[in-house]
């Protein structure tokens, strides 16, 4: 609100100087970065780029997307982009391409059956790792429904047969991905440390992405 407060001048410098802090910050220098530099340039790696935003937010009390760091790559577009958030020019933006969108003509000899899958790729339950041991397991009428493993949690420790039983699970059983915890992170050059704080089912992403491609 303090902020929404001040005139533009002096908006524009205190967020630039915030986000530059916070960027040396993230980087441990004291020398502040140059704002027209990518950020990957800089050094700011995905988990930098996590703090980087959160510290942000924080710092100037506006809600910023996970992908800010990627749809504005320089400190320089950063400032443009909270400033714009701030003074709420972007909501009219937003609005007038809305507005846009919905005044275009839609064709009617528009072809929406030209379409072609290039690639395929999956994890699933049932060991289906490949679209071709899916389509064998839904033709077998395999039952993916197995024993939860006590690699993923006990649920031995969990279980209780009365199903409103504070703290506790009465289902015993899941349809689970086999390998879920391999990642070869050393041929998507991803570091270790990255590594531990990705979401698994980001992993699988990349990978399922790579074999599709």
């Amino acid at each position: 609100a303090h902020l929404k407060g001040m005139s533009p001048e002096k908006r524009r410098e205190f967020i630039s100087k915030t986000v530059i802090d916070a960027c040396a910050n993230v980087l441990g220098t004291n020398e502040p970065p140059p704002v027209d530099q990518p950020l990957q340039a800089l050094g700011v790696d995905s988990l930098g780029a996590v703090e980087f935003r959160n510290m942000l937010s924080t710092k100037l009390g506006v809600k910023l997307p996970a992908t800010t760091m990627f749809d504005y790559p320089t400190l320089s577009a950063i400032i443009d982009f909270i400033e714009r958030e701030l003074s709420g020019s972007d909501s009219e933006t937003a609005d007038e391409t809305q507005l846009a969108m919905q005044n275009l003509p839609l064709s009617a000899d528009a072809n929406l059956t030209n379409l072609a899958v290039m690639g395929m790729s999956c994890r699933l339950p049932g060991n289906s790792n490949t679209p071709v041991e899916f389509w064998e397991m839904l033709m077998d009428k395999t039952d993916c429904m197995v024993d939860t493993p006590l690699t993923r949690w006990d649920y031995i420790e969990f279980y209780s047969a009365d199903p409103d039983e504070g703290g506790k699970t009465y289902s015993t059983q899941g349809g689970f991905i086999s390998n879920g915890d391999l990642f070869d992170h050393n041929f998507f050059t991803i570091k270790p440390m990255e590594v531990w704080s990705m979401d698994p089912q980001q992993r699988l992403i990349v990978e399922v992405a790579y074999e599709a491609v």
